[in-house]
C-alpha cells in the first residue's frame, strides 16, 4: 500500500511538471517546439512562430508574468478547472491511468479594435507584414498573443491612403481599443502639408503681383473670381507705387490643421511670403488661408485668407523647414494658377 502511495505522489508530481514546470523551463530555454508540444493540438494552427517567439521574449523579459502564469497554472490543477480569465488556460484531455488528470494548455488570445474607422479599406498587421483576421465590420481584429506588439494600420478616405502604427502590450483583456486620429494622422501628412503650401504660396505671390499689375481694385476682382476684402491690401501694396515681386515664403507647421465637419474635409494653413521692393527693404505679409476639400474635382479649393503686415522676427521663430522660393514656383509651372 505505501508502495503504491508512493507511485500515486510521484505520477502527480511527474504530470504537474508536464504541464507547470515544463512550461516555465521551455520558456526559459527558447525551447518553442516543446511549448508547442505542450499547447492543444487545434491551437497549432494558431501557434505562429512569430506569434510564439514575441510571446516567450516578453516572458524572458518579464519574470513577473511568467510567474503569474506559472501560480495559475498550479491554481488551476489544484481546482481541476480551467480558469476562463488566465493567460494560459489548463484543459483536461482525460485521466491517466483512470485517476490523474491529463492536461494540456490553451493561450487565452486577446483581439484588436479599432475605432473612428469605419471604411471597407482598412488593413491591420504585426510589424512583421502579418495580417491579422478581421471580425464584426473590419474593426474587430486577431487573434494575437499575449506580449508586446506594433499593430500597422492602413486606410483610405477621401484624400488618400495613411498609415499609422501602435505600440500595444496584450496581457490579461479580452479587447484593446486603438483610437486613430484621422484629423491628426492627416494634419501631419507630408504630402497634403506640401501640397496646401504650395497653393497657399501661389495664392499669395498672385495676389500680390495681380494687385501690382492691374492697379484696380474692381478689376482685380473680376480677375480673381473671388470676392474678398483686399482694399487695405491695395493700398498697403500701391501705397508708393514702387513695383514688388514674390522672393520666397515659409511655412507654419505649428499651426495647420485638417478638420473633418460634418463629412467635409478642411484645412487652415498660414504663411509668411517675403516680397522684394524696387530700391527699397523687402516686404513680409503673412497670409491665413483656409481651404476645403472638393471631392467631385479631387482637390483644394480656397474658401477664406486674410492678411498682414509682419516682420522678419516672426519668420526667425518659425523655424519651418518648409520654405518654397519664387525659382521653385517657376520651376514647377505654378506661378500662373488659375483662381
Amino acid at each position: 500500500m505505501v508502495t503504491t502511495m508512493i507511485a500515486i505522489v510521484y505520477i502527480k508530481d511527474e504530470m504537474n511538471e508536464n504541464v507547470a514546470m515544463k512550461f516555465s523551463h521551455a520558456v526559459m530555454q527558447n525551447d518553442t517546439e516543446k511549448i508547442t508540444q505542450l499547447f492543444l493540438t487545434d491551437e497549432e494552427k494558431e501557434l505562429d512562430k512569430h506569434y510564439l517567439n514575441s510571446f516567450i521574449k516578453y516572458l524572458q523579459e518579464h519574470e513577473d508574468k511568467l510567474e503569474t502564469i506559472e501560480k495559475s497554472l498550479y491554481e488551476q490543477m489544484d481546482s481541476q478547472e480551467a480558469d476562463p480569465k488566465a493567460i494560459v488556460q489548463l484543459q483536461l484531455i482525460g485521466k491517466k491511468y483512470g485517476f490523474f488528470a491529463n492536461y494540456q494548455l490553451k493561450l487565452n488570445n486577446s483581439y484588436v479594435e479599432i475605432e473612428n474607422i469605419t471604411d471597407d479599406h482598412l488593413d491591420v498587421k504585426l510589424g512583421n507584414g502579418i495580417y491579422l483576421n478581421n471580425h464584426k465590420k473590419h474593426n474587430f481584429y486577431g487573434p494575437i498573443f499575449p506580449g508586446d506588439h506594433v499593430i500597422h494600420i492602413q486606410f483610405e478616405n477621401e484624400l488618400g491612403t495613411f498609415f499609422v502604427q501602435e505600440e500595444v502590450t496584450i496581457w490579461d483583456k479580452d479587447r484593446y481599443v486603438i483610437k486613430v486620429d484621422q484629423e491628426e494622422i492627416l494634419t501631419n501628412d507630408a504630402h497634403i502639408r506640401e501640397t496646401l503650401f504650395g497653393l497657399s504660396t501661389v495664392y499669395s505671390a498672385q495676389i500680390i503681383e495681380w494687385i501690382n499689375d492691374i492697379h484696380n481694385e474692381q478689376s482685380f476682382y473680376t480677375e480673381m473670381g473671388i470676392l474678398y476684402d483686399v482694399e487695405d491690401l491695395f493700398d498697403y501694396i500701391l501705397a508708393d507705387g514702387k513695383t514688388i515681386k514674390f522672393s520666397h515664403a515659409v511655412f507654419d507647421e505649428e499651426s495647420f490643421e485638417v478638420m473633418n465637419i460634418q463629412d467635409d474635409w478642411y484645412a487652415s494653413a498660414r504663411i509668411i511670403s517675403t516680397f522684394e521692393v524696387e530700391s527699397d527693404d523687402p516686404i513680409h505679409l503673412l497670409f491665413n488661408l483656409d481651404y476645403v476639400y472638393n471631392e467631385l474635382l479631387d482637390e483644394w479649393e480656397l474658401s477664406d485668407i486674410i492678411w498682414d503686415q509682419t516682420t522678419q522676427s516672426i519668420i526667425d521663430l518659425w523655424d519651418s523647414p518648409y520654405q518654397i522660393e519664387r525659382k521653385d514656383l517657376i520651376d514647377a509651372n505654378k506661378l500662373e494658377l488659375t483662381l
